[in-house]
């Protein structure tokens, strides 16, 4: 068996998704395990066979050529949430939290051209046999893990944590 985990962030011991998907697969080897994600950080463990980075910021550039993502390797000093401190800025811009923003960010991965022949390789070189999914609440992801299902033909399992069980009523039409 083989689980490919798709989320938001990597396995690290500086974030509490990251530690969380620690405990989940604590009892699993390395070679058992691969990691989509999309947040522009690092892992610091080595969890994982190997780890697929495809980041928002590919993605916008996806308009103007094919989004490849890349093979990210693990840093044991990588112990912040992000790569590059520009990315900070941006990531925690609270307008980022408005309805109108995130159905922009999922409209842009809904008609980007993530699904690169790179992460087709990738995922055919790893060969997993089910897809471990801790979506968060962009409806993008759910979309992404659908499609490789799909082609695959990997079953889904899903892990809802945390605030994204329970959704606040909407406050607009948005």
């Amino acid at each position: 068996m083989k689980v490919l985990i798709v989320s938001h962030n990597p396995f690290s011991t500086y974030q509490n998704m990251g530690k969380s998907m620690l405990a989940l697969f604590s009892q699993f080897r390395r070679e058992e395990l691969c990691q989509l994600y999309i947040y522009p950080s690092i892992p610091n463990v080595d969890a994982c066979s190997s780890y697929y980075r495809i980041t928002d910021k590919e993605i916008l550039r996806s308009w103007l050529k094919s989004v490849s993502g890349k093979e990210v390797g693990w840093k044991e000093e990588a112990c912040q949430l992000f790569e590059d401190s520009k990315d900070e800025e941006i990531y925690r811009n609270r307008k980022n939290k408005s309805p109108l923003r995130i159905l922009l960010r999922d409209f842009l991965w809904k008609t980007s051209r993530w699904f690169s022949k790179s992460l087709r390789n990738w995922i055919e070189k790893e060969k997993p046999t089910c897809i471990f999914v801790a979506p968060g609440q962009a409806k993008f992801l759910y979309k992404i893990v659908q499609k490789i299902s799909k082609r695959y033909h990997l079953p889904i399992i899903t892990y809802i944590c945390d605030d994204y069980y329970f959704v606040e009523s909407p406050k607009s039409l948005l």
